[in-house]
């Protein structure tokens, strides 16, 4: 994994230092202190969004204009909002283009690889063959491929959006600067654990709730035969709006649809008659839908946060345990080494970056004019391209 990586993380690093030394002084320092940029962005986007909290209501005048952030004039609030939304387009600016300095050769590096096994793949199984035709649509399909693997990166996306958003903000109305608290759950890594949860069990999630649709539909045709009479202002005239009622009403009052409809019980001057069908009926509803459902939909997230945390922990206690490249534990090492055995022995002796470093350096020379490897550099040179690890 980390040779497979390794070229993708050169590539990387070899954009970071072009940029902080390759272009103009100005660039470069951008560049130096683009985690100071990241941070001021996130403090900005969480003052623009309390400014805009503290400063709208309609005891000012218009409850969409006019705000007044305490004792400033509405001139002056507007007009801070106004500086903070330019100073954070040029923050999100300057992430956006470091991030498409990076991703673009990344991303093409990435595909030529992927496109490159693929092929491979292809001519040994005799699937292809070397005709012009045939090899000058496949490069023509693949580059499209690559155009839109760069045109739907999330991140770039997410800043290309969260910078037009700003743009709005400034130019039509503070309202659009809502936006920019995505940027503090993207900034978190706990709450994208959160997102992530919901989203990669989508598909599952999207079947339950079209299963608790189904099962409310069910309900909704029970309760327009028998008990239509029961709901408030008429509101079952008609199975859709019956459904929808149902639907809607089942979450907003905490007990099912049963807590929207009439008591099912009658008290008369000395007794209380019953409703059993409806009380079956709400039980049914109740269980069925808003505490089965739900508790599954909920079971499902919180069940795929805890597979996520549990892999991160996982990964990390796997670094703080044995060594990436000969996996000899911390305890061996520390019984060879001493008390620091395991830190020293990660530092100095497999340093993940210093192997990082070395296949960098096979790259830059092989590419370089007039030098040529010696016997221990082609060998290892040799070894990575073949995808084998042993050296």
């Amino acid at each position: 994994m980390l040779m497979r990586e390794s070229q993708f993380l050169i590539i990387i690093l070899k954009v970071s230092y072009w940029l902080q030394t390759g272009l103009t002084r100005v660039v470069g320092i951008i560049q130096r202190y683009l985690d100071l940029w990241k941070d001021m962005l996130s403090y900005l986007s969480a003052a623009l969004n309390f400014i805009i909290l503290v400063s709208y209501s309609d005891q000012h005048g218009p409850r969409n204009e006019e705000p007044q952030f305490f004792n400033m004039s509405t001139f002056s609030t507007e007009v801070l909002m106004m500086v903070l939304g330019i100073i954070t387009s040029f923050f999100i600016l300057v992430i956006f283009f470091n991030l498409l300095a990076i991703k673009i050769p990344t991303k093409i590096r990435r595909y030529q690889v992927l496109v490159k096994e693929k092929y491979k793949k292809m001519k040994e199984t005799g699937v292809i063959d070397d005709n012009k035709v045939q090899s000058f649509y496949r490069t023509f399909i693949d580059v499209c491929g690559l155009i839109f693997k760069l045109a739907t990166d999330f991140h770039l996306l997410f800043f290309l959006l969260l910078f037009v958003m700003t743009i709005l903000g400034v130019a039509v109305h503070p309202f659009y600067y809502t936006f920019l608290i995505a940027y503090v759950i993207y900034m978190s890594s706990t709450l994208i654990s959160v997102l992530q949860a919901i989203w990669y069990p989508r598909y599952t999630i999207t079947l339950t709730i079209a299963l608790m649709f189904i099962a409310n539909y069910v309900m909704t045709v029970f309760s327009y035969r028998y008990y239509a009479t029961e709901y408030a202002d008429n509101t079952c005239y008609s199975l859709w709006t019956c459904f929808i009622v149902s639907y809607d009403q089942t979450f907003k009052t905490g007990s099912g649809i049963g807590g929207y409809l009439t008591s099912a019980y009658t008290v008369n001057s000395s007794t209380v008659s019953l409703n059993y069908g409806r009380i079956i009926y709400d039980n049914i509803a109740y269980l069925l839908i808003y505490i089965l459902l739900i508790g599954i939909i909920s079971g499902i997230i919180i069940d795929t946060f805890a597979e996520l945390r549990q892999k991160e922990n996982e990964i990390m206690e796997d670094s703080k345990s044995a060594c990436f490249v000969c996996d000899r534990s911390r305890e061996e090492l520390e019984k060879m080494y001493g008390a620091n055995g395991f830190a020293y022995h990660t530092n100095n002796d497999h340093n993940l970056w210093d192997y990082l470093f070395f296949i960098a350096y096979l790259e830059t020379k092989k590419e370089s004019k007039g030098k040529v490897l010696n016997t221990i550099e082609r060998y290892v040179a040799k070894k990575i391209e073949d995808d084998d690890h042993v050296w």
